[in-house]
């Protein structure tokens, strides 16, 4: 399992064309996402089995990040279904959906208008910030960067 990564490296000594290129970065973005989910489904299992205390123990012997997998364990637990984990989607898509409120229509959205993880942040930005009442009403939220920029009058 750990040569994957070292076959990849050794085949980049050859020349590669543009499409094999995109073609192994998709089957290693494929993989880093796999992983995620795998080890916020395995947490989920840690979890439920040993409690909440040994997901620490578990990410300590397998040497991950406990609060890394604590949110994997989270978003795993939002969306328990393969059916629910779009395919075509990343991980981090999935993640940053649970900020709306309907995350599985968010995640349509996305998938239907080929939403990269910053056009899915703005949309997420744009919803909050259209449903806010605040008393600032002489402000706007950047769409950019969700900052809070003073209307001039």
């Amino acid at each position: 399992m750990n040569n994957l990564p070292n076959k990849i490296t050794l085949k980049l000594i050859k020349s590669w064309t543009w499409e094999e290129y995109i073609s192994y970065g998709m089957m290693v973005r494929a993989l880093k996402d796999g992983c995620q989910w795998a080890l916020g489904d395995l947490a989920r299992g840690i979890e439920k089995q040993y409690g909440e205390n040994a997901i620490g123990k578990f990410a300590k012997e397998i040497g991950i990040n406990e609060k890394s997998l604590i949110e994997y364990r989270r978003v795993a637990l939002q969306y328990p279904l393969k059916s629910h984990r779009m395919r075509f989607l990343s991980f981090s898509h999935h993640q940053r959906a649970l900020k709306a409120e309907k995350p599985l229509e968010v995640l349509r959205m996305a998938h239907d208008n080929e939403w990269s993880i910053r056009q899915l942040d703005r949309f997420l930005i744009e919803e909050r910030s259209a449903d806010c009442k605040h008393e600032w009403e002489d402000f706007k939220i950047c769409k950019l960067c969700g900052k809070k920029i003073p209307l001039t009058k």
